[in-house]
């Protein structure tokens, strides 16, 4: 069974609180996990939530947890390194497609507002 989700976010929406909400909605963590492995990364993060409440109301929110303590910092990617990372990951063919048009564009927004070209863009928490 397939389900649509719309989401109104007229002032946006972070990843976390995005995948939190799926999370609440019944989207089982093992299976974001179990997709985001595909990319060869696993050894890097921990996925995990928490049930919230904030305001009166019941939430879900998301965590990742980066490397180990000893890890003061995620890896930097640049922009090719993550296209091959989605490249290889063997994920449906939208996902790769519209992973790949988001990072680009991601790119072209850092690269003019640091004023570099795309390929001295890096990703820090990538």
């Amino acid at each position: 069974m397939n389900k649509i989700v719309y989401l109104d976010c007229p002032t946006g929406i972070s990843g976390d609180m995005c995948l939190g909400a799926l999370v609440h909605l019944g989207v089982p963590l093992d299976y974001l996990s179990a997709c985001l492995n595909q990319l060869g990364i696993a050894a890097e993060y921990t996925l995990r939530t928490e049930s919230v409440h904030h305001n009166g109301q019941q939430a879900t929110k998301f965590h990742v947890d980066l490397g180990s303590p000893s890890h003061l910092h995620s890896p930097s990617r640049h922009l090719p390194t993550i296209q091959q990372l989605i490249q290889a990951a063997n994920l449906p063919v939208r996902v790769t497609t519209w992973s790949l048009a988001i990072f680009q564009r991601l790119a072209e927004a850092e690269a003019a507002v640091h004023g570099i070209s795309i390929k001295h863009v890096h990703f820090h928490e990538v």
